[in-house]
């Protein structure tokens, strides 16, 4: 008896399988629209800091890739939704960054200044975290130096190598303070129409979920509340506590749910990016997004 036949009900059971599999059909046919819209960008001319959007996608692809090995175990395995969860949190993730970076560019001269800046502060997010690596794995190492096989010699510089890589980065780095530059500093130069809403967000530090969504929302975009409870929900599934742990041994139904809206919002998004880069076959790749969102409401 296999772990879903021991703890759930013949109607739970039966109920699991049909959704378990319409999500993998519909997740398949999603998928295989993702790879072939990427596919239709080769041939684009797509600037630089464009093509961050399609990157992104790129990232929600390996991850949508996964989860459809991981999907067929839910059928006699309803624990295998902590990892499918854990990468819809990605995907997530990715879908909130996409919108926030969608939210800087506008019409009109200089309509990409903004974007280039916001990617300078995720940047500066990344070297941050980078040093924070490079400062544990020096101490990593540094357990081993009393052993016969480490020599002090091989103490690894980490100012030297910080200096570096700070150097490096003139755009998010101040040599003169020695230190990173705070994102309003990085912002300079973008579009005043956004410098409000960007003062939702936090200066110095790094930007949360929670802030990106609320720029997302102040941008017109309608989907900022389902990006929050996706992203919370996938979220639980990450964390320890008792009760959560009870929550992750329950049947899978809303899990299911919540993987179809996520991928209707992957869905949406390439609508976003698609109207960005403003393909020829704009209006025909419109169609065949509504298509699928359609599908994906009805559950086909």
């Amino acid at each position: 008896m296999n772990y879903n036949e021991y703890h759930f009900n013949s109607k739970q059971l039966a109920e699991m399988e049909n959704e378990a599999n319409k999500m993998i059909r519909n997740q398949q046919y999603i998928k295989e629209f993702l790879a072939d819209f990427m596919d239709g960008t080769r041939s684009l001319e797509i600037p630089a800091d464009y093509m961050t959007f399609l990157l992104l996608l790129f990232k929600i692809y390996f991850n949508l890739d996964v989860v459809a090995a991981l999907l067929p175990a839910l059928r006699t395995g309803v624990r295998q939704k902590i990892s499918i969860n854990l990468l819809f949190r990605s995907v997530m993730d990715d879908v909130i960054n996409l919108y926030y970076l969608l939210g800087t560019v506008t019409r009109g001269s200089g309509r990409r200044i903004s974007l280039k800046n916001e990617l300078n502060v995720l940047h500066k997010e990344f070297l941050m975290s980078c040093e924070e690596i490079i400062r544990a794995e020096a101490k990593i190492q540094g357990y081993g130096y009393h052993d016969q096989h480490f020599k002090q010699s091989e103490s690894p510089d980490v100012e030297a190598t910080l200096l570096e890589m700070r150097g490096e980065n003139p755009e998010v780095y101040d040599d003169g303070k020695n230190e990173y530059r705070k994102n309003k500093d990085i912002r300079t130069t973008s579009l005043a129409s956004l410098k409000p809403l960007f003062e939702m967000t936090d200066y110095a530090g790094f930007l949360s979920e929670k802030q990106k969504v609320r720029f997302i929302a102040a941008r017109g975009f309608s989907h900022s509340e389902m990006f929050t409870y996706l992203f919370k929900y996938f979220s639980q599934y990450q964390y320890y506590s008792p009760k959560a742990h009870e929550f992750h041994l329950s049947d899978a139904l809303l899990d299911l749910k919540c993987y179809r809206w996520a991928l209707m919002e992957v869905l949406n998004s390439i609508g976003e990016i698609n109207r960005i880069l403003s393909l020829n076959n704009t209006r025909e790749m419109e169609q065949k997004l509504n298509k699928k969102i359609r599908a994906s409401i009805n559950w086909e």
